[in-house]
């Protein structure tokens, strides 16, 4: 965004390089996404908002799991069209959904422990 602005979202930028490793690499679903315009602006401005968007599951908790489901499509997206080979983000991602992002539920069940550890050890200091 820094060097290329909202011009990057104009769809020739996407497609020039979609065309350019989907023929490299031999990818027809490729070739195919670069030869049409409209389907490279949309996800030209999907990739802005997705990688813009991510940052807002630090302040947002409760859109953890959708962020990173879209990361996971995100990837397998740039491998299926362009070739581009990112395994072991999609691993990373995929562990970390499924073992490493707790739930509002865990949430609630972990903050609940620790105001009664607090409480617990109140009680003990005042005895």
């Amino acid at each position: 965004m820094v060097a290329g602005g909202l011009r990057w979202m104009n769809g020739y930028a996407l497609q020039t390089y979609v065309f350019a490793d989907a023929t490299r690499h031999g990818i027809p679903l490729g070739i195919w996404v670069a030869q049409r315009h409209g389907l490279s602006v949309a996800l030209s401005i999907w990739t802005v908002v997705f990688e813009l968007g991510f940052v807002t599951s630090l302040f947002i908790p409760w859109t953890v799991p959708y962020w990173m489901v879209a990361a996971i499509l995100f990837h397998i997206g740039l491998y299926a069209v362009a070739g581009h080979v990112f395994t072991e983000h999609v691993v990373l991602l995929a562990l970390l959904l499924v073992f490493g992002v707790p739930s509002e539920r865990y949430a609630a069940v972990a903050g609940a422990s620790a105001r009664e550890n607090t409480r617990r050890s109140t009680v003990r200091a005042a005895q």
